[in-house]
């Protein structure tokens, strides 16, 4: 047996009783398309503060492009890693398209021209993919996925990336659309486990990176008090030592899921820095800090 292969432990229990416990984790098995573009936009936002890329480093990141471009048709698990079947994720065709796009502008200015033409012809046919099939008229917002009506927290970072403007009336409405159905208690579900077959049971907690993300959002809508009160509110789900978990109970404030939780680190701190520059009168005109 491979020692990644999941294995469910029915003779233990988790915190609070909670099943089931398990080794290993099925989810290397899937395919999970943001993966080039969190790739691509560290090395973006690296290289933006004047980090060197090489040959060998940028042969690495070429690579990276070239499965977006080679991949993105794709349905996949999505940054959830969901177990219900793979679908076409609106947040991972959208990392795919931050992975064509963040290759584009470095290899301009890096001098790499050979994919260029191709890359600008795949970054645009990504994004009008995703204009069409995952805009949902209906909704009046982007949904999770191509074939359903359900909302996901993840298409709040389409404006973080620079998809579409802040003021876009489709991005706005997505935000608003967003906080309606999944907030409670000021906190964000990443969707509603009632309203589609993610392959798990039972209910969960508020994903605590999803109310970052929107803290970010109302940043780049000029709504900087807004911003800054939610982001002191999640400093409170923090422990004695500063440390913050995957999730949290919305009514209780209860800590929930892994602990301590990287990615809610990650946006504590990039949430804290474009606060700051936005009140050092840093942000730029268009609402997106500077990188």
């Amino acid at each position: 047996m491979d020692p990644l292969d999941e294995q469910v432990l029915d003779h233990f229990k988790g915190y609070r009783n909670s099943r089931p416990v398990r080794i290993g984790n099925d989810a290397y098995r899937q395919l999970q398309l943001d993966v080039p573009g969190e790739v691509l936009e560290a090395a973006y936002n690296y290289f933006n503060i004047g980090g060197h890329i090489g040959h060998r480093i940028w042969g690495l990141l070429e690579s990276f492009v070239n499965a977006a471009c080679e991949l993105w048709q794709q349905p996949d698990s999505g940054i959830w890693e969901v177990r219900g079947g793979p679908h076409h994720f609106v947040h991972s065709k959208l990392m795919c398209w931050v992975a064509v796009d963040r290759g584009i502008k470095m290899a301009e200015k890096l001098g790499y021209k050979r994919n260029l033409e191709r890359w600008g012809r795949t970054a645009q046919d990504i994004q009008d993919d995703i204009l069409t099939r995952g805009w949902n008229s209906q909704r009046r917002a982007f949904t999770q996925h191509y074939d359903t009506l359900a909302m996901d927290a993840s298409n709040l970072r389409m404006p973080l990336y620079g998809f579409l403007s802040i003021s876009d009336e489709r991005i706005t409405s997505t935000i608003q659309r967003t906080v309606e159905e999944l907030s409670s208690n000021g906190l964000l579900y990443r969707y509603r486990t009632d309203k589609i077959d993610d392959g798990h049971s039972g209910s969960e907690g508020a994903f605590l990176w999803c109310s970052f993300w929107l803290a970010r959002d109302l940043l780049r809508m000029g709504r900087l008090e807004d911003a800054i009160a939610l982001y002191q509110r999640l400093l409170g789900y923090g422990n004695h030592l500063g440390l913050f978990s995957e999730m949290a109970d919305p009514t209780s404030g209860e800590a929930l899921g892994n602990f301590p939780q990287a990615l809610t680190h990650l946006e504590v701190i990039i949430t804290g820095l474009e606060l700051l520059q936005a009140m050092q009168g840093k942000n730029t005109a268009a609402g997106r800090p500077p990188a």
